[in-house]
């Protein structure tokens, strides 16, 4: 069996993808882990175990002390980093589509409107001028756009929620 597909089937337990979860907050023993997941220590040392040998967590022994601490690897650190950096993507396009959609529509009424030919003075009156004419709309598409942008980016942050992929 391959490295992924190892991976793929010590991830398929909850317990040990709720103890990925704990860990990627820092170091934890056995005991601390028990507590917080409402496991057996034994449960969970098997968990740890299974952990330790796909290369995903792994035993920290600190000199003096008697306990016994798991921290992640450096793969066991990627699994859970990636999906937040998928996150912070996410969030990071949608705020900026937000504002700059925002900054495009600002400009878009901001411009000047374009002036018609002014009519003739019998029919306006002396000194008078009618302003007819229109904005230059590329301003306004990109606002649109942009504000499209950002509501998806938002429908996948909920459809992501939703479907629990933000936690392993």
């Amino acid at each position: 069996m391959g490295r992924e597909e190892e991976t793929l089937k010590t991830l398929s337990s909850e317990t040990r993808r709720r103890i990925i979860k704990e860990l990627s907050t820092g170091y934890r023993t056995p005991s601390d882990l028990s507590k917080i997941l409402k496991k057996s220590k034994s449960t969970i040392a098997e968990h740890l175990e299974k952990l330790m040998v796909a290369g995903l967590v792994e035993k920290e022994q600190r000199p003096g002390r008697k306990w016994v601490f798991y921290s992640l690897t450096n793969e066991g650190k990627h699994l859970v980093s990636s999906k937040t950096n998928k996150i912070i993507i996410i969030l990071s396009v949608t705020l900026l589509s937000i504002l700059a959609g925002g900054f495009s529509l600002f400009n878009y009424f901001r411009q000047p409107i374009l002036l018609a030919e002014p009519l003739a003075e019998k029919s306006v009156g002396e000194g008078r001028e009618i302003l007819i004419g229109t904005r230059s709309p590329i301003f306004l598409y990109v606002s649109i756009g942009l504000f499209a942008i950002s509501i998806i980016g938002i429908i996948s942050l909920m459809l992501m929620k939703r479907k629990r992929v933000m936690e392993i």
